[in-house]
């Protein structure tokens, strides 16, 4: 197909967004005196106009939920928002980042259903994002600008069988870009922004016509972005990223090659208690004393660079036959640094000499900080702690991560008037290495390598193989009003470790070698939908998942061959609508989750201690979702989701403790309580008023009550946050033609105390606040 005709159909696709109007069971949100929330029309944004159709954002012909984002709603943020932080609307989605834009990677969470991020099948036009981990994985705003985001749909139950992924529990994600728009003439976006805490940021991107007839075409586009942390002035947080895509059309399909670059650096930011107090407290002058400074904000931070190239393919053979595939490589780096007392840098080399007397390998500068007795015997204070008498140099922790991932995905698929059947794979094979020495300083501050670091707490080396296979098959009978689905797929993950895993393996000299293999090849899916009356359907899931063994069971303290996979079955059933100007659905869901894996650690950032991973029981959730949009009238759209989810361990299970004359088993009593940071309740707002010229845009989200630990004491408040922005467009011609300013606020009521991520632990967890009133202002320029 010619570049022009797939730029009119893209065209196409997202003014039919637009002008369509879409709420859930509007009767059901009447009642409840709720204006339904969004749920979006999804497009593949390939170039076939075959694959160009669009799919209703709530789902219309899936059998499982599902609800996506649409265009009106991503231009309604601030440009250069974080992709997740698009979702958050979204029923049954608690997406909380320390700023608009994600920034700081450590203090972003998100959760589906009472899933975690990294219990989530991610994807970006079809190629798997590894984990939300920020060191093996990385969250999406890695790669994607949120203005090249053409969609994001949310499966949140189960995502389909095709979707590639080793530890989809709770569902899946799909991002989808938009792709090379071609046509005859070079055209392009540029934005730019600036806003609270020094934030500037810069966006453009430029698409080609074709090159030549019948040619490729293709875009290339570029962000930097700079801020502050508002809770810490002096820090920066700093973030390039590069995107590029070449399309060429063939008369049976087209290939994309595609490149992504991202850098970024940031600052470690303060950590909370659940009441708002701080727990960790980073200090923004130097005082001079060593042991004070290891807290100094220069010494903890962070950075990564990944680089993704991609080359994908999707043709048609015949009308009936297809073939899709996609092969990538990328190669992540990463760094970073923090703070180490130097008395604490002395207690660990005097355990590494203790553990392996005379060993020459490590070094460490003024080791007598301690006050001795004539006998050569240390004093302790009223405590019994070592009481300093010289501070040394500073000491510093380095960490070095670099990994290689590649991959392919490949689906062929068979279609007839009735039945289309799809049968495809994926494999992937990655490694990953991360090290961790403490190096002495020199007098300029500077990592001293000239000498033996002081000590290492783990030089980590991992390598994963995966090996998925599906098939599909979807029925759809009784003049399309029925449709049914029945899949199944088969995983298996393979990884093996070497390395030193901790520092009790480095104070021993000990280097150990790991293996777990998690496998289930069949793991099944059954699914209908049945349509009622015109735009009126009910549909029902059943799915079961399987999760690999994380990579760091391999490196624990007390290492478990026998660890079992986690699963889940989930089921999922409700009744969607879509009538005029308005659509939506109400879903009901209940999870059973299997063979739950904690890792028993210190979260402690100064501490790295030896973690015990193994299986504790299972988790029962049930839960209901209701969520449409309403345009009353012509340029309005109002929408709303109600979501209640009820996530409670099954089981008590023992934990791990020292009480000073070892390790102990202790009972943890979790049987009813409730899982970490899953809030009962979610409700959300969001509506958008756009005039010829004039246009404003309101979203809020109340999120219910959570916990920060499996013993339900540590509990968090409620909270209420809304945003909002008022802007202005130009027309073709005229004042600011083809322009666009937008002036955006987050946080409008200014919570500056409302918790935001939450990162569980067994009896306490780790927590960061809600930014502040925050306001944008940003102009860009379609041309």
């Amino acid at each position: 197909m010619k570049a022009a005709r797939l730029a009119d159909s893209v065209s196409t696709v997202l003014k039919g967004v637009r002008s369509s109007g879409r709420v859930p069971l509007a009767s059901l949100l009447v009642v409840a005196g709720i204006q339904a929330t969004p749920a979006f029309a999804q497009s593949s944004g390939t170039s076939d106009a075959r694959t160009l159709d669009a799919i209703s954002v709530i789902g219309t012909g899936s059998t499982r939920t599902t609800a996506a984002v649409t265009a009106d709603e991503i231009e309604a943020q601030v440009p250069g928002v974080a992709p997740q932080q698009l979702l958050a609307t979204l029923p049954g989605v608690n997406v909380q980042t320390t700023d608009p834009f994600g920034l700081y990677e450590f203090g972003d969470s998100m959760r589906v259903r009472g899933f975690s991020s990294n219990q989530i099948g991610v994807t970006l036009d079809g190629i798997p994002i590894e984990t939300a981990d920020t060191r093996e994985g990385g969250p999406i705003s890695r790669y994607i600008s949120s203005e090249n985001l053409l969609d994001a749909s949310v499966s949140a139950g189960s995502g389909d069988v095709t979707q590639p992924s080793y530890h989809a529990l709770g569902g899946a994600i799909r991002y989808t870009s938009i792709g090379p728009r071609g046509g005859d003439t070079w055209s392009g976006k540029a934005s730019q922004t600036f806003g609270s805490d020094d934030l500037v940021r810069t966006f453009v991107r430029l698409d080609t016509p074709e090159w030549w007839a019948g040619g490729p075409v293709a875009y290339v586009s570029a962000s930097r972005t700079r801020g502050g942390v508002w809770d810490l002035e002096p820090a920066t947080q700093k973030s390039d990223h590069f995107e590029t895509k070449i399309r060429q059309d063939f008369e049976k399909g087209h290939l994309t090659l595609g490149w992504i670059w991202n850098n970024r650096k940031d600052y470690d930011v303060q950590s909370y208690n659940s009441d708002g107090s701080l727990a960790w407290d980073i200090h923004e002058r130097l005082t001079g004393d060593p042991e004070t400074d290891a807290e100094h904000y220069t010494e903890w931070q962070n950075g990564r660079r990944d680089s993704l190239l991609s080359l994908g393919g999707d043709f048609m053979f015949t009308d009936s036959v297809g073939l899709k595939f996609t092969g990538y490589y990328e190669n992540k780096h990463g760094y970073g640094i923090g703070g180490t007392p130097p008395s604490t840098a002395t207690g660990l080399y005097e355990d590494a000499m203790a553990g392996t007397p005379g060993r020459t390998d490590i070094y460490i500068r003024d080791p007598q900080l301690y006050q001795v007795d004539s006998d050569g015997n240390y004093v302790l204070d009223a405590d019994g702690n070592r009481i300093v008498t010289h501070v040394g140099s500073m000491t510093r922790r380095e960490e070095i991560m670099s990994g290689d991932r590649k991959g392919v995905t490949a689906a062929l698929s068979w279609e007839t008037d009735s039945n289309k059947l799809e049968v495809g794979g994926w494999y992937e094979t990655y490694d990953f290495d991360q090290v961790r020495p403490l190096y002495n300083l020199t007098d300029t501050g500077d990592l001293d390598k000239s000498v033996p670091y002081i000590v290492n707490y783990y030089d980590n080396h991992f390598s994963t193989d995966v090996t998925q296979l599906y098939v599909k098959d979807t029925l759809r009978l009784l003049d399309d009003r029925l449709t049914l689905e029945f899949g199944a797929k088969g995983l298996s993950v393979d990884r093996k470790y070497h390395g030193i895993a901790n520092l009790d393996d480095f104070n021993s000299n000990t280097t150990r070698n790991t293996a777990k293999k998690d496998k289930d090849w069949f793991q099944p899916q059954v699914g209908a939908s049945f349509t009622l009356a015109e735009g009126t359907e009910v549909f029902a899931n059943y799915a079961e998942n399987f999760s690999a063994a994380p990579r760091l069971a391999l490196t624990a303290g007390y290492f478990n061959p026998d660890i079992k996979p986690e699963e889940s079955k989930n089921i999922d059933v409700g009744i969607r609508t879509e009538q005029g100007n308005w659509s939506g659905y109400v879903a009901l869901y209940h999870i059973d989750y299997q063979n739950r894996i904690i890792a028993l650690t210190d979260p402690d950032p100064l501490v790295i201690a030896s973690e015990i991973y193994q299986n504790v029981g299972d988790i029962k959730t049930d839960g209901a979702e209701i969520s449409g949009m309403w345009r009353p009238a012509e340029g309005w759209r109002l929408g709303a989701s109600l979501s209640y989810n009820k996530s409670e361990f099954k089981d008590n299970y023992y934990g791990y403790r020292d009480d000073g004359s070892g390790i102990q088993d202790v009972l943890r009593p979790s049987k009813g309580n409730e899982v970490p940071d899953s809030p009962k309740i979610m409700l959300s707002f969001n509506g958008g008023w756009e005039g010829e010229h004039f246009f404003a845009n309101w979203d809020a989200k109340y999120t219910g009550k959570r916990y920060g630990d499996t013993m339900n004491t540590d509990r968090v408040d409620a909270t209420f946050i809304a945003n909002g922005s008022v802007g202005y467009k130009g027309g073709r011609d005229g004042f600011l033609g083809g322009g666009r300013v937008m002036l955006s606020v987050y946080n409008l009521f200014d919570k500056d105390d409302a918790i935001g991520a939450v990162f569980p632990n067994e009896d306490y967890g780790s927590y960061n606040l809600v930014a502040p009133r925050q306001v944008f202002a940003s102009l860009s320029y379609d041309f």
